[in-house]
């Protein structure tokens, strides 16, 4: 009896060991157990959905399509590409579902629901690593997402194009609601029509 209870006691003693020893290096790829990184990949997205802390529509169960295209830049570092949709409750009107990461410039893929309508993709890489800013590569487009995959989207990364000021046109004084020199200020559109008048008034 004593000499069973000696023998179960190393046995327990043995396999306590082997859990917290690490196994005998034979020069075969062994494969991970999906345990250990399952979590994790689930939290960086796939290969396919894009990765990032939030993966876009995640939650969503309804039927989606694919979103596809290409991201091109003159540095050769990481891109970020911001989801968005129109949101009258959010601030500034759009409301971001997270992101798509990509390690250089090149083909991303994201899954997004059927028929949502408008999605605006924000790409644009981080240089010194101090945020987005004005000084950063930086494109924008928004698609128009309905029953079937949309394919060759194009984003081309251009400095300073997020705080791109408005391009100045010139434009003729009738168009830019300034009068021409020598006219009146309120002008009589009527001047020349003769008959009884009437009074047309409202708001704007």
């Amino acid at each position: 009896m004593l000499r069973r209870f000696v023998s179960m006691l190393m046995f327990l003693i043995s396999g306590v060991h082997a859990g917290c020893l690490l196994e005998r290096v034979t020069g075969e790829e062994i494969p991970l157990d999906p345990r250990f990184y399952a979590a994790v990949e689930e939290a960086r997205g796939t290969a396919d959905q894009g990765g990032g802390s939030s993966m876009p529509f995640s939650s969503v169960k309804t039927e989606k399509v694919w979103v596809s295209g290409t991201v091109t830049s003159d540095d050769d570092m990481a891109i970020d590409i911001d989801i968005r949709v129109p949101d009258p409750s959010a601030p500034g009107g759009m409301s971001g579902k997270g992101k798509i990461l990509l390690e250089r410039p090149g083909d991303f893929k994201i899954a997004v629901p059927k028929d949502l309508g408008s999605l605006e993709l924000q790409a644009f890489q981080d240089i010194d690593s101090d945020g987005p800013n004005a000084s950063d590569p930086f494109a924008q487009t928004t698609i128009s997402v309905q029953a079937a995959d949309v394919e060759g989207v194009e984003l081309v990364l251009v400095v300073g194009a997020r705080g791109a000021a408005p391009v100045h046109q010139d434009v003729a004084p009738e168009q830019s609601g300034e009068q021409p020199k020598g006219m009146p200020d309120n002008p009589d559109p009527f001047g020349g029509v003769a008959g009884n008048r009437v009074e047309l008034s409202g708001n704007i």
